[in-house]
C-alpha cells in the first residue's frame, strides 16, 4: 500500500477504529501530527516522478529519531524536496486510509504494529 493511493482513494465516511491505547501511541484521528512515524515507515512513498523513494516497512531515510527527546521528525518536512504522497497524508484519519473499510481496517492495524515498534526506537529500546 502505497500513500498516493491512499491520498488519491479517500472517501467522506467517517469510521473510527481507534483504541485506547492508538491515542496513547500517537496514531488517531489526530488535528496535528502527533510524530509517531509510523507515516514514515509503514507506508511506500513514491517521489515525485514517479519511482520509488521508499518500500513500505522500511524507515524513511528522512526520517530524525531523537530518543533523548523521545520525538521524531523529518528533516525535509519544510522543502520543496517533500514528497506529494507525504504532503497529501493527513494526519491519520481513518477514512483517508483506504478506498473501503476492509483496506481502512488492515491500513489502521498496520499502522498500529508500526507506531508500536516506532515507539519502542523512540525509547532506544
Amino acid at each position: 500500500m502505497n500513500l498516493h493511493s491512499l491520498s488519491t482513494a479517500r472517501n467522506k465516511k467517517e469510521i473510527d477504529f481507534c483504541e485506547a491505547e492508538d491515542r496513547q501511541l500517537g496514531i488517531h484521528g489526530n488535528e496535528e501530527c502527533q510524530r509517531c512515524s509510523a507515516c514514515c515507515v509503514y507506508f511506500q512513498v513514491l517521489n515525485r516522478n514517479g519511482t520509488v523513494l521508499k518500500e513500505a516497512g522500511e524507515i524513511c531515510k528522512h526520517l530524525e529519531i531523537d530518543t533523548k527527546t523521545k520525538l521524531s521528525s523529518c528533516n525535509i518536512y519544510d522543502s520543496d524536496k517533500r514528497p506529494i504522497d507525504c504532503i497529501a497524508f493527513l494526519n491519520c484519519e481513518p477514512c483517508g486510509l483506504g478506498a473501503n473499510e476492509e483496506e481502512q481496517r488492515e491500513a489502521w492495524k498496520g499502522l498500529r504494529v508500526t507506531a508500536k515498534r516506532m515507539a519502542k526506537i523512540l525509547r532506544g529500546e
